[in-house]
């Protein structure tokens, strides 16, 4: 049988690997600002008790801590996705205009640039050329249906919210 101490922190411990089994996958993050609704009430509560009442002060802590690394690894993650995502976009869309502008002409495909098919759907970027316009989006890394798609007029990135 288990400690009555011990079942809250073995709780937070399943609660926080759920957390992170939802929110840590590609376009999962945004779950995060779910549970953490849920999670401001609790935590306002445990500091109150931790520095002001001194009840359960070391769980409470260890409760604390272990959904400040939860959340900390789940935002980390993401900026990450989102940073090597953004890179690899800003590549590709580099190596087109730079065709464009010594070519007159847009490339056919992203292969014929030298990129890459596999590192393309990792990063799910997708380049097509039909019918004069050419076309470059990727879905955001920490929400679905949001999309960064590249505007070849300006230059720049554009972010299309869902």
């Amino acid at each position: 049988m288990l400690k009555p101490a011990r079942k809250p922190i073995q709780q937070t411990v399943i609660l926080c690997l759920c957390t992170l089994l939802v929110s840590f996958p590609k376009h999962g993050g945004f779950i995060l600002g779910f549970i953490s609704i849920f999670l401001m009430p609790s935590l306002v509560k445990s500091l109150y008790l931790i520095f002001f009442k001194n009840i359960e002060r070391r769980q409470r802590a260890i409760q604390t801590l272990l959904w400040a690394i939860t959340c900390s690894v789940v935002i980390i993650h993401h900026l990450y996705l989102y940073k090597t995502t953004q890179s690899f976009a800003k590549s590709l869309s580099t190596a087109v205009t730079q065709y464009h502008e010594k070519t007159g002409f847009y490339p056919d495909s992203a292969e014929s640039l030298g990129f890459n098919m596999q590192a393309l759907k990792k990063y799910r970027l997708h380049y097509s050329y039909e019918n004069e316009t050419p076309f470059l989006f990727y879905p955001a890394t920490w929400i679905a249906f949001d999309a960064y798609s590249f505007n070849f007029k300006t230059n720049k990135w554009e972010f299309q919210g869902s």
